[in-house]
């Protein structure tokens, strides 16, 4: 069953025999841990998420998924436009020479705020800029990362596989933050990346496959008689 912020706090306060002090608060350890998490390894269980992106006219980004990692795959709903990945110096470069048309969308992923109190949050680069105001213009398929949770009733978005190890991880950050005499954080991160519980997580993540379908030119795709050599000697 998926966890929540609230059992979270539930388990560091077991974890500590009382609530921890200000000023960390149980969300940020629940997100520290998570932060933690999603970087140890690339785990399988992130790969796969899919979303649209929804575009403005005359804009020259569109927002990405909060939990947005890294690109796997990108189209355009249009079937008359394509999409090329390009460098922030060469997307710059297009942009000053007024790439405002054409049939192939030039994209980089960066970050934007909209103002100095606001965290930065992910954005498609698009040059030239979107032609029209349009929800679903863009299916992303993209491998996630961790987005920061805000509310005890807040779901910890992870895989059933790894729910001992981020246990393990509130544990570790909790103690880490306010026990530092028994032990520093990075002391009891290391004692998890080289123990039996992440290992563990590691086999079962593995186990994981994307159904690729089916593959072309496997061997189920030719007869299953047995082979033989054409040749022309015959039998006595």
């Amino acid at each position: 069953m998926a966890l929540t912020v609230t059992q979270c706090a539930d388990w560091i306060k077991l974890t500590l025999g009382n609530n921890p002090g200000a000023p960390l608060s149980t969300l940020e350890i629940v997100n520290q841990a998570g932060r933690h998490l999603v970087t140890m390894r690339a785990w399988k269980w992130l790969e796969g998420r899919t979303a649209t992106l929804d575009t403005v006219a005359a804009q020259d980004y569109a927002d990405l998924p909060a939990d947005f990692g890294e690109p796997i795959a990108l189209e355009v709903a249009d079937r008359s436009y394509s999409v090329t990945w390009v460098t922030r110096q060469r997307l710059d470069c297009l942009r000053a020479a007024g790439n405002e048309s054409g049939s192939i969308f030039s994209v980089f992923v960066s970050t934007r705020a909209a103002d100095e109190e606001t965290p930065p949050t992910p954005v498609l680069e698009l040059s030239p800029p979107a032609p029209t105001t349009t929800v679903g213009y863009f299916n992303l398929s993209y491998r996630a990362t961790w987005a920061d949770l805000t509310s005890d009733q807040d779901y910890v978005p992870i895989s059933p596989i790894c729910d001992t190890l981020y246990k393990r991880l509130l544990q570790v950050f909790a103690r880490g933050y306010t026990r530092e005499e028994q032990g520093s954080l990075d002391q009891r991160l290391v004692e998890i990346a080289t123990g039996p519980v992440f290992r563990n997580a590691i086999r079962d993540d593995r186990r994981k496959q994307t159904d690729y379908g089916r593959i072309r030119g496997a061997i189920s795709e030719y007869s299953t008689e047995p082979f033989r050599l054409p040749t022309t000697i015959t039998g006595p």
